[in-house]
Protein backbone atom coordinates (compact mmCIF):
# COMPACT_ATOMS: atom_id res chain seq x y z
CA UNK A 1 0.00 0.00 0.00
CA UNK A 2 1.16 3.32 -0.90
CA UNK A 3 1.42 5.86 2.17
CA UNK A 4 0.46 9.64 1.85
CA UNK A 5 4.43 10.96 1.74
CA UNK A 6 4.85 8.65 -1.55
CA UNK A 7 1.41 10.04 -3.06
CA UNK A 8 2.21 13.54 -2.47
CA UNK A 9 5.69 13.18 -3.87
CA UNK A 10 4.76 11.53 -7.00
CA UNK A 11 1.65 14.26 -7.38
CA UNK A 12 3.89 17.21 -6.66
CA UNK A 13 6.35 15.52 -9.29
CA UNK A 14 3.79 15.43 -12.04
CA UNK A 15 2.10 18.82 -11.33
CA UNK A 16 5.45 20.29 -11.94
CA UNK A 17 6.29 17.88 -14.72
CA UNK A 18 2.53 18.90 -16.33
CA UNK A 19 3.30 22.63 -15.97
CA UNK A 20 6.51 22.85 -17.87
CA UNK A 21 4.86 21.35 -20.93
CA UNK A 22 2.70 24.88 -22.02
CA UNK A 23 2.62 23.87 -25.85
CA UNK A 24 1.47 20.11 -25.21
CA UNK A 25 -1.31 21.55 -22.68
CA UNK A 26 -2.24 24.40 -25.20
CA UNK A 27 -2.47 21.80 -27.94
CA UNK A 28 -4.94 19.97 -25.60
CA UNK A 29 -6.75 22.71 -25.08
CA UNK A 30 -7.50 23.45 -28.78
CA UNK A 31 -8.11 19.67 -29.35
CA UNK A 32 -11.02 19.92 -26.92
CA UNK A 33 -12.37 22.22 -27.68
CA UNK A 34 -12.13 21.23 -30.98
CA UNK A 35 -14.17 17.88 -30.00
CA UNK A 36 -16.94 20.08 -28.21
CA UNK A 37 -17.70 22.20 -31.28
CA UNK A 38 -17.93 19.17 -33.46
CA UNK A 39 -19.61 17.21 -30.78
CA UNK A 40 -22.12 20.45 -30.21
CA UNK A 41 -22.22 20.92 -34.68
CA UNK A 42 -23.70 16.92 -34.28
CA UNK A 43 -26.15 17.57 -32.32
CA UNK A 44 -27.43 20.88 -33.77
CA UNK A 45 -27.52 19.20 -37.12
CA UNK A 46 -29.11 16.24 -36.27
CA UNK A 47 -31.99 18.11 -34.25
CA UNK A 48 -32.40 20.64 -37.37
CA UNK A 49 -32.08 18.31 -40.33
CA UNK A 50 -32.78 14.51 -39.63
CA UNK A 51 -36.38 13.60 -39.05
CA UNK A 52 -37.27 12.17 -35.57
CA UNK A 53 -36.55 8.41 -35.49
CA UNK A 54 -34.07 5.97 -33.35
CA UNK A 55 -31.13 6.81 -35.97
CA UNK A 56 -30.93 10.49 -35.19
CA UNK A 57 -31.50 9.47 -31.49
CA UNK A 58 -28.41 7.26 -32.33
CA UNK A 59 -26.59 10.25 -33.76
CA UNK A 60 -27.50 12.90 -31.47
CA UNK A 61 -26.12 10.40 -28.81
CA UNK A 62 -22.91 9.86 -30.46
CA UNK A 63 -22.57 13.57 -30.44
CA UNK A 64 -23.50 14.24 -27.10
CA UNK A 65 -20.48 11.60 -26.27
CA UNK A 66 -18.11 13.45 -28.61
CA UNK A 67 -18.86 16.92 -27.18
CA UNK A 68 -18.24 14.87 -23.39
CA UNK A 69 -14.41 13.92 -23.99
CA UNK A 70 -13.92 16.84 -25.80
CA UNK A 71 -15.16 18.86 -22.52
CA UNK A 72 -12.79 16.62 -20.50
CA UNK A 73 -9.67 17.39 -22.71
CA UNK A 74 -10.00 20.96 -22.95
CA UNK A 75 -10.64 21.08 -19.27
CA UNK A 76 -7.93 18.97 -18.68
CA UNK A 77 -5.23 21.46 -20.93
CA UNK A 78 -6.82 24.82 -18.75
CA UNK A 79 -6.15 23.19 -15.92
CA UNK A 80 -2.78 22.49 -16.64
CA UNK A 81 -1.97 26.02 -18.54
CA UNK A 82 -3.59 27.64 -15.33
CA UNK A 83 -3.65 25.54 -12.08
CA UNK A 84 -1.04 23.65 -12.22
CA UNK A 85 1.36 26.80 -12.87
CA UNK A 86 0.02 27.90 -9.28
CA UNK A 87 0.33 24.94 -7.63
CA UNK A 88 3.71 24.43 -8.70
CA UNK A 89 4.66 28.32 -7.80
CA UNK A 90 3.26 27.35 -4.24
CA UNK A 91 4.99 23.95 -4.39
CA UNK A 92 8.21 25.56 -4.69
CA UNK A 93 8.05 27.76 -1.53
Amino acid sequence: MINFQQFKQSSKRWIIEQSEKPTENFALLVKGSYLFALGMMVIVWTNTLAEPSLQAELITLVGLIVLIFGIIISFRGYMALSVFRILRYFLDE
